[in-house]
């Protein structure tokens, strides 16, 4: 479809808000980021305006052009006891975007030929996800890869099967990838890794941003926790 990419929502504070923008696309190479405030789009004001209309006012035809305002939080200067805390700071910034045909791919691959590192983006979770990654990461060990950089920057989420199923790549030994505990005991699931996982041994270090929501929380946290990959980011 034409559209600028981004991924949007209604916040709690009743604006239009960026969830994330999509790798390649229009929003994503002006420098739309995640948590930016839409408060217009051609001038008009959205303050009260449906998820529904603020999508079809933003979707359109490839190479024609919109203009969204956006609210974006400063970062707030370093506080301590005897300093009161601030009120936070925003400044608002008008960018001019050309519509484009927006392609949905949640994979992206490359090899780093001097040094032997893999590169492998993933920008979401969805079905195909744990097929894909499992074909990418087999063809650059062929390539001779020696290192891997996992980067899950912008990446919302998706299905959590798919993301757990990714962490096996990585993560053996039966170990816990993330669980769920309800009030009772009995309530508690857990989901483990199998028994031997195919890159156990890679180096890894996985990049991650304000972007990164959900699934690519959890995959990261599992890195993390199991001191399988350094993350890298905020």
């Amino acid at each position: 479809f034409g559209g600028i990419g981004i991924r949007v929502a209604i916040a709690e504070d009743g604006w239009l808000t960026v969830i994330t923008p999509l790798p390649g696309t229009p929003a994503f190479e002006a420098g739309v980021w995640p948590n930016d405030k839409i408060i217009k789009i051609d001038g008009a004001d959205t303050s009260s305006i449906t998820l529904e209309q603020a999508v079809k006012k933003l979707r359109g035809k490839p190479k024609s052009k919109v203009i969204i305002t956006v609210s974006r939080k400063l970062d707030s200067p370093t506080q301590d006891a005897k300093t009161p805390e601030k009120e936070p700071k925003y400044e608002v910034i008008e960018v001019p975007l050309i519509r484009d045909i927006i392609k949905i791919e949640t994979i992206y691959s490359n090899m780093i030929q001097a040094s032997k590192i893999g590169y492998v983006r993933i920008t979401e979770f969805n079905a195909q996800t744990p097929k894909d990654i499992h074909e990418r990461l087999a063809a650059l060990t062929k390539q001779g890869m020696e290192k891997l950089v996992l980067d899950l920057r912008f990446n919302p989420g998706g299905l959590l099967p798919s993301a757990i199923e990714t962490a096996k790549e990585f993560i053996g030994e039966e170990k816990i990838v993330v669980y769920t505990q309800g009030r009772h005991a009995a309530s508690r699931v857990e989901y483990r890794a199998a028994a031997h996982a195919p890159y156990d041994k890679l180096p890894l270090a996985c990049l991650i941003n304000e972007g990164s929501a959900s699934g690519s929380e959890i995959l990261a946290g599992a890195l993390k926790d199991h001191k399988r990959a350094v993350l890298v980011g905020a």
